[in-house]
């Protein structure tokens, strides 16, 4: 493993603690609380067949707890697939070297999560759904240039983006606060 890849696996894991101890500071943009009353609910069993859905603001990604935006450097880079049923399940994200899907990392909602325990945030009709965080790092495979891993590393560290919206839900009650 190269020591860029180290860097920046180390890098994104240290963002990860500190955003999982609370003291990650809030952005000071004005982007719109993701709305609390959407719900996962597409189906697919291929990462390229569940994308999220595309607007003026960039595309969204439809949760048990509100909307999340992607991070606009993913462009259609990351492929999401959605297997959340009832308020519990994953969403998966996955990027793409020489045509074989390298998954990123998963938000697990409900009780059945894996990974690290984010905290809870309201579901549409108020119940607290347990978020958490399952990632690791993704390792350089025979046939992959020293790019497409650099590339891999970068797309992975969009959950940075996604961790900070997760901890601005309205209600949002961290795992350190519970």
């Amino acid at each position: 493993m190269g020591l860029f890849q180290k860097n920046a696996v180390q890098r994104v894991l240290v963002i990860i603690l500190v955003a999982a101890l609370g003291i990650l500071p809030l952005s000071a943009c004005d982007k719109e609380q993701p709305a609390q009353d959407q719900t996962a609910s597409e189906d697919s069993s291929t990462p390229a067949a569940n994308s999220p859905e595309g607007d003026e603001e960039g595309k969204k990604i439809s949760t048990p707890v509100g909307n999340l935006e992607c991070p606009t450097d993913w462009g259609d880079a990351v492929q999401i697939v959605d297997n959340v049923s009832s308020d519990e399940g994953s969403i998966d994200f996955y990027g793409s070297v020489n045509n074989k899907q390298v998954k990123l990392f998963s938000l697990w909602f409900g009780g059945g999560t894996q990974g690290h325990v984010l905290g809870t945030a309201p579901d549409s009709s108020g119940s607290p759904v347990t978020i958490s965080l399952d990632i690791s790092e993704v390792e350089k495979e025979d046939g992959w240039t020293d790019d497409d891993a650099s590339r891999m590393n970068d797309l992975q560290e969009g959950v940075n983006d996604l961790l900070d919206q997760i901890y601005r839900l309205n209600g949002f009650e961290s795992s350190s606060n519970q």
